[in-house]
């Protein structure tokens, strides 16, 4: 052997010993073998398969449960405004943060006034107090009955419809197709109390 290789050697048995990082460099240094590299992308590959499926259903569950809270919590607001103010306060869909609209679900947005002709409609003149507007909804959100188009709450807080009647339904809200197992419900009755139920998915088929 040569005395320059040699006195290589001397120096990496002497550097390694001393500096085990130069060790772990010098292992590393010798690659993977084509079998090896085959392994770790094998292992690569199912670990991604199983990862992306559960990465999505976290996020449809993290919509779902978002947009659950946003809207309980607007239509709460309407009903304390209702109270507080001693007058009629509704919530509709809408999709300009301006004023009602009759299609589509409430997905898009909505928005909440002081509601002074009891017609379920805001007018130009009626106070707006909040707006939510969603242009790229990830989820639906769909009422049954009395409930498709609005809620609107007395000044005790009840649920009542344009014509006087007692207003009671289920909201529903769906993940996107694929988007996971589960639903929301927004349950109103007549006293104008409202809870959170949970739901399977299929019911949004």
């Amino acid at each position: 052997m040569h005395p320059c290789e040699i006195n290589c050697l001397l120096l990496r048995n002497k550097q390694s010993r001393h500096y085990p990082i130069f060790r772990t460099v010098l292992i590393l240094s010798s690659g993977f073998t084509l079998i090896e590299m085959m392994v770790v992308l094998a292992i690569l590959a199912i670990t991604l398969t199983m990862g992306v499926p559960a990465f999505k259903g976290l996020l449809a569950s993290a919509h779902l449960t978002q947009m659950t809270r946003d809207f309980y919590g607007d239509i709460a607001l309407a009903k304390n405004e209702a109270v507080h103010r001693n007058a009629r306060v509704c919530i509709c869909k809408s999709i300009d943060e301006r004023s009602c609209t009759s299609g589509g679900g409430w997905e898009r947005g909505w928005i909440i006034f002081h509601d002074q002709d009891a017609s379920g409609t805001r007018e130009v003149n009626e106070e707006l107090i909040r707006s939510y507007s969603n242009f790229q909804p990830r989820v639906t959100v769909i009422g049954n009955g009395s409930v498709s188009q609005y809620v609107s709450f007395t000044a005790f807080g009840q649920a009542k419809m344009r014509s006087g009647a007692l207003q009671a339904g289920t909201i529903t809200i769906c993940p996107l197709p694929g988007g996971g197992p589960e639903a929301r419900q927004l349950i109103i009755n007549f006293a104008g109390r409202i809870r959170i139920a949970k739901a399977s998915a299929s019911i949004c088929q």
